[in-house]
């Protein structure tokens, strides 16, 4: 839920936005969105992201809204591999891309979930001409639907359903029972994101540090992030999230 205000020295100029009950800078957030509507690369370049920089500098101490906002933007828009570099070295503010992974991590109560990743790839493919998902974004994406329960035999869910079958069906909380079993799983698990590939050439996938899914997406379309549960089973499980977001994301495995 988006909406904004004014400060009261400030009558009919809104001064930031709500957005899920937190504040933003609405100044530099249209500050970005010009940005971004002018880009030729639809990503912010490292000159832009300096100007933001400067643009907080107006005091000694960076506010919480301003703290808010550049979270927002740091996790909510794509930035050139120079953009994001001297952002993450440059702009310290509460926390930095572990930590935020981390925080993604701990809300599906997952924190010993090992996430594996290339920097570059990961600018890469933020940088992809459709892409609309931040990394982050996807990754939480493909995190809750590797967690959600499914019909599809190959899930953790139902693997764990399977091994722990001594819990009642009737049970009313039997399906927290199995998540939590489940949770304890991916806390020894390892998740990474899977390189480009091409479909049509089999040398292409050898060097790869994870498998290609069994359903043929592509990277080009598709975050693509590869789970390996080895204290479950040797099941291969791939979640796929859309780059343009207008797909639910979904998950499935392959033993």
């Amino acid at each position: 839920m988006e909406q904004t205000s004014s400060t009261p020295n400030k009558k009919s100029r809104p001064y930031y936005k709500i957005i899920d009950g937190k504040r933003f800078d609405l100044a530099l957030l249209n500050q970005v969105d010009t940005y971004i509507s002018s880009a030729s690369g639809n990503a912010l370049s490292e000159a832009e992201v300096r100007a933001i920089g400067e643009a907080i500098k107006d005091s000694h101490q960076v506010t919480q809204i301003e703290k808010n906002t550049l979270e927002y933007i740091r996790s909510n828009y794509p930035l050139s591999a120079k953009a994001a570099k001297w952002w993450d070295e440059n702009i310290k503010i509460s926390d930095n891309l572990q930590q935020r992974l981390f925080l993604i991590k701990t809300r599906q109560r997952v924190p010993g979930l090992t996430i594996e990743f290339d920097q570059k790839e990961r600018f890469r493919q933020t940088n992809f001409g459709n892409n609309k998902v931040v990394f982050e974004e996807a990754l939480a994406k493909a995190l809750a639907s590797l967690l959600a329960p499914k019909n599809d035999a190959e899930t953790p869910y139902n693997l764990v359903s399977e091994l722990y079958g001594n819990i009642p069906a009737e049970a009313p909380d039997r399906e927290d029972q199995v998540m939590d079993q489940v949770r304890i799983f991916f806390n020894t698990g390892r998740m990474g994101l899977l390189p480009e590939y091409d479909l049509n050439d089999p040398e292409s996938w050898e060097n790869l540090p994870y498998s290609i899914p069994e359903g043929n997406e592509l990277v080009e379309d598709n975050w693509i992030f590869v789970l390996s549960l080895p204290d479950l089973s040797d099941h291969i499980y791939w979640a796929i999230v859309d780059r343009t977001g207008e797909k639910p994301a979904y998950a499935y495995g392959f033993n």
